[in-house]
């Protein structure tokens, strides 16, 4: 973050997005029990670094995981179809939008 925050532009300021979900191939299964947590863990370690730098924090893990089936290309697949691009798009540019327009 030190490294980070001395190399950013003048006037700029850093955001951080968490990762997203990592869904599950197996039926009946949202998400992968093992990857899954490796995403969680390092989310949290995240938020937790970016909280005592006063960096804000994109939750994008919050926003796909309640609908991660309607918006994932095909089961157990980490990538999204045009929709969920389109989520993800929407909650990124509001998110620095809000902070641009202060």
């Amino acid at each position: 973050m030190k490294f980070l925050q001395s190399k950013k532009s003048k006037g700029c300021q850093l955001i951080y997005s968490l990762t997203t979900p990592y869904p599950s191939k197996e039926p009946g299964q949202k998400l992968d029990p093992v990857k899954n947590q490796v995403v969680m863990d390092r989310n949290r370690i995240a938020r937790k670094i970016m909280e005592e730098n006063d960096i804000p924090v994109i939750d994008l893990y919050g926003l796909m995981e309640p609908e991660l089936e309607k918006y994932s290309g095909s089961k157990g697949n980490v990538h999204y179809n045009n929709e969920g691009y389109e989520r993800l798009a929407k909650q990124i540019s509001n998110e620095i939008l809000k902070r641009i327009q202060k």
